[in-house]
This record gives structure tokens, sequence and C-alpha cells, in this order.
């Protein structure tokens, strides 16, 4: 038998090493049932005698060690989750590897479970110098095998990681979310290679951040993360790397390198750079550019200038006619603000005004081997902002057009649910809401087929993107237009702005939301110290809106469209446009949220401070009493995270709950386990009172209207991290509905989530409307009409879209509007 703490598993020392050529076999199997289509550098249930073992051990105290196992023909380890036992919230074990994933997409593992619904959820994580790589993932757990594949470029970054070149554990950590025990598997870990020949290099410094810094990161994350994608959309997957791995043999294979937004980029890296273009590499680079790349691109920052110091703001870009082959005429996007860059010759592109006037502001230039855009890609319309981006790529190796029109043939209908074209047309067809028009639809797709492969064939490879991207268009129109809309359900969106949408007044706004068949807008009209409505108890923001009272202005429209009004109130938080004098004055008053360290939390209000409740109670009261709204939706109404509050007003209320004096505070709360537990009730019975205090002055002030709230979506993580324990506000009737934040791209996490969401609230008369992640998770139409079908499937009566902005408005609600929201006749 081996330690219960510790497995030895076959692992070649070499295979640790990663060498470039473990990923230039062929697909390989390992047993029955178990087919691997990716090179495998670790069996981790094999047994091998005589070669050279890794260790795989836990990561949390008192959890035992996985065990080797055997499923049919499959060596596997088998990970047990002991989450009935209180002490274990979360089960991680560590498999200590040295491993250069600089040439890999990532990592890829074969997963099998047949129950997890007690896991909350699973994280992945690569140890690299004093930090971490770390993304959260989803198995479908269906008691077969699956491919799990963690993308380097979804990876958040904890501490300070020595890049990927430098890989000394990889972790797996499941996160309880019942008090049940589950287990899974694991076998064959692998990756596969990149196109080396192109590499992103993310912006993550090899250096310590401050707290500031920490949130530009955050920004350089996501920019890395989009621009990796819409190359990978394209069949095109470069080697991802963070600005740690650059080095001289890094960049000897490679080609161009992709910088999508480099803040902090030292000398260090820059003068590698610098070398790698004067040796004839070239660069595709956005925003941010260091010195020492402006003197050798001949691309010099000369200012910058915010959006609305242009006049009429800016509303996307405009290429010149021929000077970037491939790229489109115009890509929206609105920036809010730009570099002003100069370099030899005329721009490739200027910024264009929101009403489509062009401007004198170069948006994209070229220099000695390299092509800047003057800011980042923000590609919310995914094709015109993908197409610009290929182009930019393309214009330094033109081979990527080939790469990216052979990728649109193959990957035909793989957006659509269904998988292919054919089996999409024969889904539609059968779809109640088809028409005549999806059969037209479907004589168009395939003749706009033929002419993609005739000009693949032929060599047109621009021609054949062009020509696979509409067949692509005619298929969504047509898998638009045969979805069903439901009657009678709740169709909400949250709109961020008090004036509504900008540039637009509230009957524009909500004119076209009706148009769109959705009935409730939820307007951001207040939060924790400031309102967008004449008030006399917080801070008035309305006089900036041009039209007067918003919140009287969107209730007059609303009621001309048939949409209801529910105020969406950020209870303990205030915007970050708050002066910097008021957070300081509300730290200096005992006001704010304090974390385990002393330190005040920026923007966020404790629930236990007595004048924080009186003003919020004041402030729920005048809104419900001076405005006929439909209801008052409550957001933030939480803690800012599970390391907060241990302010004063929290410490001497929680010390009279149990009864006597905690010394040390704060860290007995923490080392002690009745403490810990106590804690953690307590702060759920801060928030649940609060809620419950709201609930009674609004049905004393205006009974009848609804009372909802956004919450984190996992019941149980929500009470333990943030202190909302939801579930007790349903069982109370506290609220009338719950919108649980269900924000992910993953269809099967979706699904996971609704059906924990509706166990959770069976038998209680609180209705279940989960938001969905529009905006946050950047989805396209077809994802959400796939999550409003499973909405409907969990017969939960609604949802709640996040957000409606100008972007979502334009480019996807009339896509909805088609046919699965499609209003009324």
């Amino acid at each position: 038998m081996c330690c219960p703490a510790i497995v030895k598993t076959s692992f070649k020392l070499w295979a640790a090493l990663l060498p470039v050529t473990l990923f230039s076999g062929v697909p390989c199997a390992s047993g029955n049932g178990l087919t691997v289509d990716y090179p495998i550098f670790l069996n981790i249930g094999v047994r091998s005698a005589g070669r050279t073992g890794v260790i795989v051990q836990p990561a949390v105290e008192g959890l035992r060690g996985p065990r080797r196992f055997r499923v049919g023909d499959v060596d596997c380890l088998r990970f047990q989750c002991p989450f009935s036992q209180q002490a274990f919230g979360r089960a991680a074990w560590d498999m200590l590897v040295r491993l250069d994933l600089r040439r890999a997409d990532g990592i890829r593992f074969k997963f099998r479970a047949v129950d997890i619904s007690s896991v909350g959820y699973f994280s992945f994580h690569f140890k690299s110098g004093n930090g971490w790589y770390t993304a959260e993932f989803t198995p479908r757990a269906t008691g077969e095998w699956e491919t799990i594949h963690i993308r380097k470029a979804d990876t958040v970054v904890e501490g300070t990681p020595a890049g990927w070149g430098r890989i000394g554990a990889l972790r797996i950590s499941a996160w309880r979310g019942e008090h049940r025990s589950t287990a899974f598997d694991i076998a064959a870990i692998g990756a596969r290679r990149c196109e080396d020949s192109i590499v992103i290099v993310r912006g993550v410094p090899a250096v310590v951040l401050d707290a500031a810094e920490q949130t530009e990161l955050a920004g350089s994350l996501k920019h890395a993360q989009r621009i990796a994608g819409i190359l990978e959309n394209y069949g095109v997957v470069p080697a991802f790397v963070d600005e740690a791995d650059v080095d001289a043999p890094l960049l000897a294979s490679a080609r161009t390198v992709v910088l999508p937004y480099n803040p902090f980029m030292t000398d260090k890296v820059a003068d590698g750079l610098a070398e790698f273009v004067e040796k004839g590499g070239t660069i595709v680079g956005f925003y941010t550019i260091h010195p020492k790349l402006q003197a050798v691109t001949r691309i010099r920052k000369t200012g910058y200038m915010k959006a609305r110091d242009v006049p009429g703001g800016i509303g996307g870009i405009l290429f010149r006619q021929g000077r970037l082959p491939g790229a489109p005429r115009m890509v929206p996007q609105q920036s809010w603000n730009v570099n002003l860059l100069e370099a030899p010759g005329e721009p490739l592109a200027v910024w264009q005004t929101a009403d489509g006037q062009p401007t004198r502001l170069p948006a994209v230039v070229h220099g000695r081997g390299a092509v800047w855009m003057s800011h980042v890609l923000l590609n919310s319309t995914r094709k015109e902002g993908g197409l610009a981006l290929l182009a930019m790529v393309g214009s330094q190796q033109p081979g990527v057009w080939r790469i990216a029109a052979h990728a649109a043939l193959r990957d035909l209908g793989k957006e659509l649910p269904h998988g292919s074209v054919e089996k999409a047309l024969a889904a539609l067809a059968k779809e109640e809401g088809h028409d005549q028009t999806v059969n037209a639809l479907a004589r168009q797709i395939r003749a706009a087929r033929r002419h993609a492969v005739s000009d693949f064939n032929r060599g047109r490879y621009r021609q054949s993107l062009v020509s696979a991207q509409r067949a692509n268009w005619f298929l969504k129109e047509a898998y638009f237009r045969a979805q069903r809309s439901v009657s009678g359900e709740f169709r909400g969106v949250w709109c961020h702005r008090g004036y509504g949408i900008k540039n637009w007044s509230w009957e524009q706004t909500l004119q076209r939301l009706e148009d769109a068949g959705f009935n409730t807008v939820m307007p951001n009209m207040m939060d924790a110290v400031q309102a967008w409505y004449p008030s006399r108890i917080l801070y008035s923001r309305w006089k900036e809106s041009k039209a007067g009272d918003p919140l009287d202005a969107c209730l007059r429209a609303a009621r001309g469209h048939n949409i209801d009004v529910h105020v969406w109130m950020m209870v303990l938080r205030f915007g970050d446009t708050a002066d910097k004098g008021t957070m300081q004055r509300l730290e200096n008053c005992g006001r704010t949220q304090v974390d385990v360290h002393g330190n005040a939390a920026q923007y966020w209000l404790c629930p236990n401070s007595p004048d924080n409740r009186r003003r919020v109670l004041q402030a729920v009261a005048e809104v419900a009493h001076r405005y006929p709204i439909d209801g008052l939706h409550l957001d933030y109404v939480r803690f800012a995270g599970a390391n907060y509050c241990y302010c004063s007003h929290c410490r001497g209320r929680f010390e009279a709950m149990v009864g006597h004096r905690i010394e040390p505070w704060p860290s007995a709360v923490r080392e002690n386990s009745q403490l810990a537990r106590q804690w953690a009730m307590f702060r759920q019975q801060t928030i649940t009172s609060l809620v419950r205090t709201i609930n009674t002055v609004v049905d004393q002030v205006r009974p009848g209207i609804a009372l909802s709230a956004a919450v984190f979506p996992d019941p149980n993580r929500a009470g333990e991290v943030v202190g909302q324990d939801w579930s007790s506000w349903a069982e109370n009737d506290y609220v009338d509905f719950i919108c649980p934040m269900n924000y992910t791209s993953n269809r099967h996490a979706f699904a996971q989530l609704l059906h924990k969401q509706t166990n959770r609230l069976e038998g209680t008369g609180t209705r279940l409307y989960p938001g969905i992640g529009l905006r946050s998770e950047e989805l396209n139409a077809v994802e959400v009409i796939e999550q409003i079908k499973a909405v409907r499937a969990a017969r939960t009566g609604g949802f709640v879209v996040f957000e409606y902005d100008l972007e979502q408005a334009v480019n996807v609600f009339p896509h909805l509007a088609k046919g699965v929201t499609k209003p009324s006749d």
C-alpha cells in the first residue's frame, strides 16, 4: 500500500524538464475508455519501478494524500474530499515538478467524477517562484472521462511568480460547497505545443506591485486574455508568456511578439525586445510603449488624451482604405482615453467620433518592425475587432491568413450548440420558431461555404475567410430566428448609469429595451454615499444629467413602454467616482470596513456602524417614499471579502454576542475554531439583519413593491466568504426574488449553479431570477441565448442580464429580439 499522505508515481526526469520534443508526438491513448488527444508528460497513476518519481502530497493540513486507483484499464489517482468534516473548507494537493511551460498552451488532464455537487468550485494552480498562476474550472462530472484544459491565458496572478519557464508545482483544489464528502480521479497530464513564431507577452512583471498597480495588473491580465482568445478563435495559438519569461532563446524562435498591454515593462525586457527588432523581429503593440521601444521602432508617444476632451467623443477606429490588408473599414470601440502616437508615414487608422466623424488622432500606426494601436483592443463587436487584430498580426506574418481561413471552415457552426453546420440546420428545422426565413438562410449558408472552400483551394485566404464568416453569419441568423419566445417571464437588465445609456435619453434607452422584448430595468440610482436623483440623504449627482432628475425621467419613460423600474442600490459600497476626500472622511469616522491587518477597505462601508445603518435606511425610505418605483434592488449587501470586517463596531457587537472580551484581536477569532464558527455566524447574522430591516422599512413606506438582491451564486460560499446567507432571506420572506450573479461563459458551470440555487430555494416563496454575465464575461448573443434556455429549463420564471449599455444594446439585444425574447405581437 502507498503512504496515505504522499504518492510517488512514474515520471521520467526528461519529461519533468519538458523539452520541446515532448510536444511533437502523435495523439496517444491510455487504457479503455480514456482517449488522449494530447502528448502526455505525466501518467500520475502508473507504477513503474526504477524511474524517477513525482511526489503528490496534500496541500491542506490533515488531508490524506491520493491513492492509486484503476478505472477499467485506466491507471489514475483518486482524490478524496472529506467535506463532511467541518475542518475542510478546501481539499488541495500538490504535484512537485520541474516544468518549462513557455511553449505549451497550458495544461490538459483527464478528469472523472460521478457526483461533485458538494464542490463549490475547482481551481488549478501553477507554482512559480514566489507566486502562483491560478484558474478555475468546471467539470461535467458525468462519470465518464473528460479532458480539462487549463489555458495559461485564463490564469490570474497571486504573489510574484517567476514566469512560465519555472513551474515547480501543480496544485489542484476543490472548494467545499456542501458539507458532504466526494471524490474525483485524475490521469494523463500533458499539454500541446504552441505556434512559437508568435509570442504574446502578458504584462506581468517579476516585481512586487502596490495596491494601485495590482488594480492595473488586473486590466493587463484581461487584455492579454482577450488577445489570446481572439487569435485562438482564428486557429492561431501563439506561445503565451509573462515578461519574466522573455529571454534570448525564447525570442530566437519568434518572428512576432504581441504586447496586449504592458504598463510595468522593465528596462531589461525592453532591451531584449529592442534587440529582437534590431535582428528583424516584429512587434504588434497596444497602448503603452516603453521609451526604448519608441527609439527602436520610431513610434513616439507625444501625449495623452481622455475621450471627454475629444470633441464628439470616441466611437471607433476608422481604417484607411488599403493601408492594412484584411482590416475592416471600421471597428466600433468606445475607448475612454488614447495615447498620442507619432510615427513615420500616415496612420493606418484614425479614431472617429461617436457620430462617425473622423478625427486626426492616430489609432493604429506603423514604424520600424512594429504596428501599434494607441489604446487597448476592446473587441466589443467580436468580428470587426478580431479582424483588426488579425490584420495587424498578418501584416507581420501573412501566413496567419491561411491558418485563419482553414480554422473558419473547420469550425463553421462550432459556436452553436449543435457542433456542425448540417447538425445545426437539422436541429433548427425542428425548432418551434422555425419559419421560411430559416430555409432561405440555409441556402445562403451552403452557397457561402462553397465560395469559401473554392477561394481556399485557390490560395485566396483572406477572401476565403470573408466567405466563411459570411456563412457563419447566416448560420447564426438562422439560429436567432429559430428560437422561441416565452410569454409572462421576468426579463430584466442591470443598467449601471443613472442617466441610462450614454448619449441616449431614457426614452431612447427604454424604447430599445422594449423592442428587445425586456420588461424590467434596474438602473443604478444610488450607492452608499451618492444618488442620481435630488436626495436629502446622499450626495446628489443628478445635476450632471442634462435631462433633469434622471430617476423621474426613467420612470416617466418606463410607463410609456410597459417597463418596470427597480432602483438598483449599492448598499455598502460606493462608486470609484467618489472623491478621495469623502473616502478619507469616512475612514477617519470609523465607517469603512477594516481587514484583518487593520487596513481600511476602499469604497466599502461597515454594516455594523450605527451611522452607516441609519444612513442606508434613511436613503431607502426616501427613494421609496418620493418615487413610484416598482421595486428596490439591493447590491453589495455584503462584506468586502473573507478578511472583513474587524473594525471596532464589529468587534464590539461580536463580543456582546459571545459574552466576553476577545484577546488578542483579531487573531483569536481566526485561530480558535469555536470562535471562528461563531464569527462566521455573526457575519451572516449582520447582513441578514440589515436585509430584514430594509424589508421592514420598504413595507412601511411603500407596501407592495418588490425587494430583491444580487448575491454571490454559490449559497454556501456566499455565506462563508461575504456573509450572504441568502437562503435564509428567502425562507423568512425578506426578499421577493434573488438574482445570483451566475457570471460564467461555461454552460456546464451555469447549469450546475442553477441546480444548486433551485434546490436551495425550493419550498420558499422567493423567486429565482439568475444573473447572466453578458458584459462581465464578454458573452456573445449565442452564449446568452443558451443561458436563457438553461434558465427556462430550470423553470425559474425569469432572468436578469448584466448589463445594458451601448455596446450590448446595439450588438446583442437585437439578436435576442429575433427569437428568444421576441416581443409579443
